[in-house]
């Protein structure tokens, strides 16, 4: 592990992972950190903690305040392979998520880890019922107010490091979360609008809407709307209908 080393890659208590599988998965998060994450975000002073395989095959999920000292750690979808693409795509998605719940204090990384938890298992429950089954959660579709928030800075990540090999990254990554957004129905609840709405609409330099986005501290958009400009307030409320309710807070 090198000096700098953004994770560290262990396998859960009771599991064994294969030395090279785990030296791969350290060595892309390097790779995905400085390709779209370190713009953003310093290096973390401590390596993330990186458990593949995770504890479930149904997703990749960071939890706030998973270790003893209450920070992120990443649970890796334990039937991904860590050689193939989509453990590129899980990687981002997870860091993302470290590093926005790291800079957040202990009682927002708990209160993430309780209503977003619940948000999650509800969206899973309603797709089985509706017999879509537990793949059923979509960035167009409404969902928790602190899912479709917590998930806007992923879904702009994501499109960020899936344009690192073109021209105009900028220009086309933010063109991407608003074709996103035009396919969803307009609401602070839904992921895609509010990721368009921050993240393609509201600031001229991604820098500063990152910043805003993390430097709120907020979980909600309803939260968010009480710390940002009005300009963006407004543009957001004009052009993906995102507006402010007390019972979001």
């Amino acid at each position: 592990m090198t000096a700098n080393a953004i994770v560290r890659v262990e396998a859960p208590r009771g599991r064994r992972s294969a030395e090279e599988q785990r030296t791969r998965i350290a060595a892309l998060s390097q790779h995905v950190y400085r390709d779209s994450l370190a713009r953003f975000f310093p290096a973390p002073e401590t390596p993330f903690r990186v458990c593949w395989p995770g504890h479930t095959a149904v997703s990749s999920f960071t939890h706030p305040t998973g270790d003893w000292l209450r920070r992120p750690v990443i649970h890796l979808h334990r039937t991904v392979d860590p050689a193939s693409p989509e453990m590129r795509q899980h990687v981002v998605a997870e860091l993302t998520h470290a590093f926005h719940f790291e800079r957040l204090p202990k009682r927002k990384r708990a209160e993430i880890t309780g209503r977003y938890g619940l948000e999650l298992a509800i969206s899973v429950a309603r797709g089985v019922r509706q017999g879509d089954g537990v793949r059923s959660w979509s960035a167009r579709a409404e969902q928790g107010p602190v899912t479709a928030f917590v998930e806007a800075l992923d879904l702009f990540v994501s499109a960020y490091d899936s344009m690192r090999e073109t021209s105009d990254r900028d220009g086309r990554t933010r063109a991407y979360l608003r074709d996103l957004a035009a396919g969803a129905p307009p609401g602070a609840s839904v992921p895609a609008r509010v990721a368009a709405a921050i993240f393609a609409d509201s600031y001229p330099k991604f820098e500063d809407a990152v910043e805003a986005y993390v430097g709120s501290q907020a979980v909600t958009w309803t939260a968010f709307a009480s710390t940002a400009p009005a300009h963006v307030i407004e543009k957001a409320a004009e052009l993906h209908a995102l507006r402010s309710y007390r019972r979001d807070l």
